[in-house]
């Protein structure tokens, strides 16, 4: 025989499962997760991340908090944090929510690799002539700048019919380029007029100005 049953109101979704960092760099955590085994009877909504430094006290080092949309993955639940600092531990938990709540957390420790490159900055767009001898180059800040802060960018330029950059470099300090490089604007000098030039910029930090490695990332636009 049959009979019929009632599920009772939406609740939280329980915990996502099988959380795991599968990738580091010097500035960066990879994250990965399954889905929560039991969705509450409610649609999915988002994903909550949170992380802070281990063993820094809270009000020292608030957590960050990023929010996802759980639809905006497909088979693999995937989301990267930048902007980590290098050899530096941190503790990592996600939630996942729905219209009745956020459920439970999933938690994980990783740690961030020695420092790397820069990424190359992001979004170069169309020099802008300043004058008849001057180009001004517009441009995001990488997007994972390797564990260490971005001291300066360095902007290179050529001919557009020679191959290779000879000609001195530009360096553009940090707020010069506009801070955190997000609409940052870095110029050449004493360039021909009416002439067309090839731009190559990259991103610099505190080690490479002390000569170490770690170098730099590159963009070239034409």
């Amino acid at each position: 025989d049959a009979a019929d049953f009632d599920t009772t109101a939406a609740t939280p979704p329980s915990a996502p499962t099988s959380l795991a960092v599968t990738q580091a760099t010097g500035g960066s955590l990879k994250l990965e997760w399954a889905e929560a085994l039991d969705w509450g009877g409610a649609a999915r909504t988002v994903f909550t991340i949170k992380l802070r430094r281990t063993g820094v006290d809270e009000n020292d080092d608030p957590y960050t908090q990023t929010q996802v949309a759980s639809d905006a993955f497909g088979a693999g639940l995937v989301h990267t944090q930048y902007g980590l600092l290098a050899n530096t531990e941190y503790e990592l938990e996600i939630r996942a929510a729905n219209a009745a709540g956020e459920g439970p957390a999933s938690s994980i420790t990783a740690t961030t690799n020695n420092p790397s490159a820069p990424t190359q900055p992001r979004s170069p767009t169309a020099p802008t002539p300043t004058s008849g001898g001057a180009l001004t180059l517009h441009f995001l800040a990488p997007l994972d700048a390797g564990g260490l802060p971005v001291t300066s960018y360095v902007l290179r330029h050529r001919l557009c019919a020679e191959s290779g950059f000879t000609a001195p470099a530009t360096t553009c300090e940090v707020a010069a380029a506009g801070g955190n490089g997000v609409g940052a604007g870095c110029t050449v000098y004493d360039l021909l007029a009416s002439t067309c030039y090839t731009l190559g910029v990259r991103a610099s930090t505190v080690e490479d100005a002390g000569g170490g490695g770690g170098g730099g990332g590159g963009g070239v636009l034409g």
